[in-house]
């Protein structure tokens, strides 16, 4: 319990320091005139990324990756294509995903708040598999092992806010194990050689 809690406080340091530090990305849509609208990124050092733009139903109706590496970037939507409904604009830059939702209604656009998600840290160290996540929304994650595609362990984590799992793979024989993180929609893997 204890360690739980001291890995949760160096996350929330880490996070915070990031914070404090910029190094968060920031994702913008403002709406234009002529049923167009500007997507704008910020982040503070210089990186790929994936945009896209999926429906209400999940179809990806834009996608785009950033060939170089930037610290913004800026794209304008022509909206009078798009059907009235709900969208959710996607950012992948390093191991954040920034999500943002909007909705047209008659060509006029109303943004949602942004969320921010981030990958898991998993970390090996003497056949101990240590997993923290920040389970931002609250969703019933797995943990599952695989060796050769065969599952050789499955888990619940749970649905926590601060997600946290140790493996010990000290009684498993020499190879290449693959883990998750899982849940509906959503995996996270990993891989271990032992």
């Amino acid at each position: 319990m204890k360690t739980k809690k001291w890995i949760l406080i160096i996350m929330a340091v880490a996070l915070a320091i990031n914070v404090s530090a910029g190094k968060i990305p920031k994702m913008n849509i403002i709406a234009l005139k002529d049923s167009k609208a500007l997507i704008a990124v910020e982040q503070a050092t210089p990186e790929s990324s994936v945009l896209s733009v999926e429906s209400k139903d999940g179809y990806i109706v834009y996608y785009k990756e950033t060939r170089k590496e930037s610290i913004d970037f800026k794209t304008i939507f022509d909206l009078s294509e798009f059907k009235d409904g709900l969208y959710t604009v996607k950012v992948k830059t390093g191991s954040t995903l920034l999500k943002r939702d909007f909705n047209i209604k008659n060509g006029l656009i109303s943004v949602e708040p942004l969320k921010t998600e981030f990958d898991p840290v998993f970390a090996m160290k003497n056949n101990t598999l240590r997993i923290s996540y920040l389970n931002f929304d609250q969703k019933d994650y797995r943990f599952l092992v695989y060796q050769d595609g065969i599952l050789i362990h499955d888990s619940e984590l749970g649905s926590d806010f601060d997600l946290q799992k140790r493996f010990d793979f000290s009684w498993l024989q020499r190879g290449k194990y693959d883990v998750t993180l899982s849940t509906t929609g959503k995996e996270y893997w990993y891989s271990v050689k032992k």
